[in-house]
């Protein structure tokens, strides 16, 4: 049996270089997925992905706070590499804007979950497209 985790970006990174994307990742625990955190990477690729948004967080944002992790992404880690070619697809969220839903970068369509495999790479969050 593999274990689902859940991974969001880093936002203390961040915090330091906005361009910089640092993950924090856990073992999914309860009913909002979110267990102890478990370590931080650059990269992480994940099948089966699914998203938690969480109305708490946005309210924090809403009521002054700079940043609140509100949204992740919960899958089971892969090694398995990507497909060639495969097309990879940013997404992305932004609760500051008051935009709790992913959405695709090119288009700014929302995501739908499940997703089959996704890349947390140092430069953003990509659905790999078959």
């Amino acid at each position: 049996m593999t274990n689902r985790i859940y991974a969001h970006r880093n936002l203390n990174a961040a915090k330091r270089d906005w361009s910089k994307w640092v993950y924090s990742y856990g073992f999914v625990k309860g009913a909002i997925g979110r267990g102890k955190l478990i370590g931080h990477s650059e990269a992480i690729t994940l099948t089966s992905v699914d998203a938690n948004c969480q109305q708490s967080g946005l309210a924090k944002i809403r009521d002054g706070a700079h940043r609140s992790v509100s949204a992740w992404l919960i899958g089971t880690p892969t090694t398995q590499p990507i497909a060639q070619g495969a097309t990879l697809r940013r997404f992305s969220i932004n609760p500051t804007k008051g935009q709790l839903q992913f959405t695709w970068s090119d288009d700014k369509t929302l995501v739908q979950f499940p997703l089959k495999m996704v890349q947390l790479k140092s430069d953003g969050c990509f659905a790999v497209i078959d």
